[in-house]
């Protein structure tokens, strides 16, 4: 594994003006400088396209892409297919990462040789409060197999997210996001997991994760459930 990796950070972006600033500058502040930035507009009607563009024409690492509304899945696959990076990395574009997020989640991976490295992550309420959701958990290295059943059982130590993690590029050359529109993350994250013998975790929350009302990951919508029920057959027929 080379210590100066390049890292893709693919950012899917829609509707997000109020945030995708503080996103971005989280992003661009990192200490590990070898960094391809990849914003996917999908289809925003606001002026995140606009600030999507400015960040291109800013730094020369930052790469701005425009297509129409699909959903974050197919979003983050146009992104990898466009990604020039060793690793990749997914941030949503409202929520922001600390300076040291990638160099300390690459160093992991050279120091435990491992394909997949992830962190914990605090919950940033707009009252200006946090949450470490993973204040009791430990570092050191999970096998797949638990993390595929800490996911499972929504356990407190879930990792069924794919932000707040590096993954090696290659796994991507076999496993892709589904198009759905809800929990594609715990379809793609379950097979890495089944895939990967064990996974380094860290325990520093080193990604922020902002909640917010409105947000799609917060609907509660009567389709949003009904799709959540294919998102849970596709996982089952997956392991059967």
């Amino acid at each position: 594994m080379e210590t100066n990796a390049m890292i893709s950070i693919i950012i899917p972006v829609y509707n997000v003006e109020n945030y995708l600033n503080r996103c971005i500058d989280s992003v661009l502040s990192q200490t590990y400088k070898n960094l391809e930035i990849i914003l996917i507009d999908d289809g925003s009607t606001d002026s995140s396209s606009k600030i999507c563009d400015f960040y291109q024409e800013k730094d020369r690492r930052v790469i701005a892409y425009h297509k129409r509304n699909e959903g974050q899945g197919i979003a983050r696959n146009y992104g990898i297919d466009r990604s020039k990076g060793e690793y990749i990395m997914f941030v949503d574009s409202d929520d922001w990462i600390d300076p040291r997020m990638c160099e300390k989640l690459m160093s992991l991976c050279n120091t435990y040789k491992r394909d997949i490295t992830g962190c914990a992550y605090s919950i940033d309420f707009a009252d200006g409060t946090s949450k470490n959701q993973f204040s009791d958990s430990k570092s050191g290295i999970i096998s797949g197999k638990k993390c595929i059943l800490n996911v499972l059982y929504q356990t407190e130590d879930d990792l069924g997210s794919m932000c707040c993690k590096l993954f090696k590029r290659e796994l991507f050359d076999t496993f892709r996001f589904p198009s759905l529109r809800n929990y594609e993350d715990y379809v793609i994250s379950l097979q890495l997991f089944f895939a990967e013998p064990d996974i380094y975790f860290c325990n520093l929350p080193m990604y922020h994760y902002y909640y917010r009302i409105g947000s799609s990951s917060k609907s509660n919508d009567f389709e949003r459930k009904i799709k959540t029920i294919e998102t849970s057959y596709q996982i089952k027929d997956y392991f059967i």
